[in-house]
């Protein structure tokens, strides 16, 4: 595992700790995909497995702030951009799971890669970054 993706989980584990949700606390790393290809590694701090989905998302600039629009990509526009080894699956209580993906389009506009996991009336949203 490389040394970014390594800090960048040590880091969203130390805020989940933190943030006093912890029973509904998940992580992914690294935050900014320099890598055509590579591993997004899912934690998951709680003391349930979770479910996670995992989805592209279109860059909604806000007064020059990035962020990931509130909406995924359709299916198809996915499809074209990126391969993600498993869009859909679970993570133990208190574990962690390492999920591949390939950019497709190297010089595609920037899009988010966010895992989004509910537990409860709770959802958490957590996203990295592919700049093109």
């Amino acid at each position: 595992m490389k040394l970014q993706t390594k800090l960048c989980l040590l880091g969203a584990l130390a805020l989940s700790s933190l943030s006093g949700l912890n029973a509904y606390a998940h992580g992914m790393g690294p935050m900014i995909l320099r890598e055509r290809s590579g591993s997004l590694l899912i934690s998951n701090q709680s003391d349930e497995s979770i479910r996670v989905f995992v989805d592209a998302y279109p860059v909604n600039p806000n007064d020059g702030v990035r962020s990931p629009a509130d909406k995924p990509y359709k299916a198809r526009k996915q499809r074209k951009l990126v391969y993600i080894q498993k869009s859909l699956f679970r993570v133990r209580k208190r574990g962690f799971k390492s999920i591949k993906y390939r950019i497709k389009s190297p010089n595609s506009t920037p899009f988010y890669l966010c895992s989004l996991s509910t537990q409860g009336s709770f959802s958490t949203r957590v996203c990295s970054l592919w700049e093109g």
